[in-house]
């Protein structure tokens, strides 16, 4: 089969021709769904014996097949705003579009067959739109989505509202930015789907190539954490006690000492000339002391006091 390149879509799109590449049983034009906003290198629109070139401002019709090729990027914009990103390697096809108005769809179907993509949804209403994989069926609600498309395997992860994805019979529901489900089929033909928290791949790496491929993502949301209410409205003054029974002031039991620090000012504590105590003045003879220091007729500094001594006290018995 002959397979040619030609770079002349624009000018087929304007003699109404475009048609012809992706033309109905009946001969009727094919509907337009969207335009190319970005092109990186080679992408093509795949017809049954040719291969068009699409550039920047392309119009992407009903039923239309896009390809890039290695090291090439793509995005398309549909009518209802739903922004379409293809990686290298990727073949997208609008496959069904039912019009609700002149700027939102009814129904949308996307075919993805491989590759890595990111699906924005526009205006329409998120019931609209279905994504169809080899292995999966995605059903969107308010959703961006980082899909990729490998040999016996879909991962979808949702990068914002919320998604599901079904396989034989089986679903799994996203509901939280990085949740991720991959179907996935074995040697035997079983299909599986498992669910993680977090996703192992994203359409950020491709991204990195090429910027413009992605708008900046939703911020992630934060939990609302109730304020603790102040202590002059919702928490009453805490009051401490004494052994005593009385209320602590300023933290101490002792009510000369709180006194005297009330008034300190801020600066410091004032300074005290602190003098020795004065000696006691308690006379021998009462004390029962022994005989005076050495060399003196009065106790002095000199003088050591002898140990007083102690009665025998005679306790009386207890009586029954």
């Amino acid at each position: 089969m002959n397979v040619s390149i030609f770079p002349l879509k624009n000018l087929l799109g304007a003699l109404g021709l475009t048609g012809a590449l992706c033309s109905t049983a009946h001969g009727q034009v094919p509907l337009k769904v969207g335009q190319a906003e970005v092109i990186r290198n080679e992408v093509v629109s795949v017809g049954d014996a040719e291969l068009v070139r699409v550039s920047v401002g392309d119009q992407v019709v009903r039923d239309e097949t896009l390809r890039t090729s290695d090291d090439s990027h793509a995005r398309i914009r549909l009518l209802d705003d739903t922004k379409l990103s293809l990686g290298p390697r990727s073949t997208i096809k609008i496959d069904r579009a039912v019009y609700s108005g002149e700027t939102s769809y009814r129904e949308i179907t996307v075919k993805l067959s491989e590759g890595a993509f990111r699906f924005i949804t526009g205006k329409s209403d998120k019931k609209s739109y279905k994504i169809e994989t080899p292995l999966a069926s995605i059903g969107v609600r308010g959703t961006i989505l980082d899909i990729r498309i490998q040999q016996n395997q879909t991962l979808v992860a949702l990068q914002d509202g919320e998604a599901s994805v079904c396989s034989g019979g089986q679903c799994t529901q996203l509901l939280q930015r990085g949740h991720t489900a991959t179907v996935s089929r074995d040697r035997s033909g079983v299909v599986r789907i498992k669910r993680d928290l977090v996703p192992s791949w994203t359409f950020a790496s491709v991204c990195s190539g090429n910027a413009s491929l992605c708008a900046p993502l939703p911020p992630l949301r934060k939990a609302s954490i109730p304020a603790l209410p102040s202590p002059a409205r919702g928490l009453s003054k805490i009051t401490r006690f004494c052994p005593d029974g009385q209320p602590m002031r300023g933290g101490l039991c002792d009510f000369s000492r709180a006194a005297a620090t009330d008034g300190l000012p801020t600066g410091g504590l004032p300074k005290y000339d602190l003098l020795p105590p004065a000696p006691l003045d308690v006379p021998r003879d009462n004390m029962g002391l022994g005989s005076p220091g050495i060399g003196s007729g009065s106790p002095g500094i000199g003088s050591l006091p002898s140990t007083p001594s102690v009665p025998n006290v005679q306790l009386p018995g207890l009586r029954r």
